[in-house]
């Protein structure tokens, strides 16, 4: 498949980019381009389909929600540590260096596990949900 680098799957990219944090909707990606006076919905679905297809968004189903979000793919360039992701929300966090080393050094010493690279995502409930759930 042939990629094409328009003007407007650049400006979705750098704007994924800029909001990598968090998972998006199509609807709140829309809005948020739409209010920067960019593309149109049709565009924006058009345009998330094909980057999901190589590789550039990811889609997630945050748990019960029945919707889909969108992140930009940064898997690629956070191969030195490890990421929780929250089921409720859908947020990424990233753990420090250090603190993912110490977990690969536990998992050698405990189980004679090496591990070659360090894209693990641990999921369960951020600190946010939790508080809201308890609250």
């Amino acid at each position: 498949m042939k990629i094409y680098n328009t003007e407007k799957r650049t400006a979705l990219i750098e704007f994924m980019k800029r909001n990598c944090q968090r998972p998006m909707t199509v609807g709140e990606i829309c809005r948020a381009m739409l209010s920067d006076g960019g593309s149109g919905k049709s565009t924006v679905y058009r345009l998330i389909s094909r980057l999901v297809e190589e590789g550039e968004l990811r889609r997630i189903s945050p748990s019960g929600s029945g919707t889909y979000a969108y992140q930009y793919n940064i898997e690629g360039s956070c191969r030195s540590h490890m990421h929780l992701r929250c089921t409720v929300c859908g947020e990424l966090i990233h753990l420090e260096e250090k603190t993912s080393r110490r977990i690969e050094d536990m998992l050698l010493k405990e189980k004679s596990f090496k591990v070659d690279e360090m894209q693990t995502t641990l999921f369960g409930v951020c600190a946010k949900c939790i508080s809201a759930v308890s609250g």
